[in-house]
């Protein structure tokens, strides 16, 4: 169904700008990168739950999607490794929106090394549920991600209250925060 979906975009030459996969979890990496390749507009696309992608999907899309692409979901994409595919994501020239909700090789490093190359681009960030954060990260979007509108940091359970205060003076564009199941440590 993709390749005859892929097909038909390419033949019309696709102005296609968002696409949602969500839940997808046959689609394969072959499977993303026939429609990525067939509608290069895109600026929007989850594949959150897509559970047979790898981090070689993700650098198929990047290498497609290198200018277009804005906004990113992937959450619960448990099988990819977040420094595996970091280049790809830093790839993308203008990400303005990344969601890895629940995909627990997240790591300080690697949001450290995310925002060091998009955070002033960076309008949407969704953390929640990588259990591995702690304040270096949050730290790390503070200074880094100034533009920030929307932040989503729930159920992480590595943060102290100095978190939240390093939010209040470096991302004073949020309008969205939640922190909910947040157990704060002192």
């Amino acid at each position: 169904m993709l390749q005859a979906a892929s097909s038909c975009f390419s033949k019309k030459k696709s102005g296609l700008t968002s696409l949602s996969l969500k839940g997808a979890y046959q689609l394969t990496d072959v499977g993303l990168l026939a429609v990525v390749s067939a509608a290069p507009a895109l600026s929007s696309v989850n594949l959150s739950d897509c559970s047979s992608l790898t981090e070689a999907g993700i650098y198929e899309l990047a290498d497609k999607l290198t200018t277009s692409l804005k906004e990113l979901y992937i959450d619960g994409c448990q099988q990819l490794d977040a420094m595996a595919m970091l280049h790809s994501l830093l790839k993308l020239r203008n990400l303005e929106v990344l969601s890895v909700a629940g995909i627990q090789s997240v790591s300080d490093a690697f949001i450290s090394s995310l925002v060091s190359v998009h955070g002033p681009k960076m309008k949407g960030l969704v953390l929640a549920d990588c259990g591995n954060l702690t304040d270096s990260s949050i730290k790390a979007v503070a200074a880094q991600c100034s533009g920030l509108s929307t932040l989503s940091l729930n159920n992480l359970h590595n943060l102290t209250d100095a978190a939240i205060r390093c939010l209040a003076d470096g991302c004073r564009s949020i309008e969205v925060l939640t922190v909910n199941r947040c157990s704060f440590r002192f």
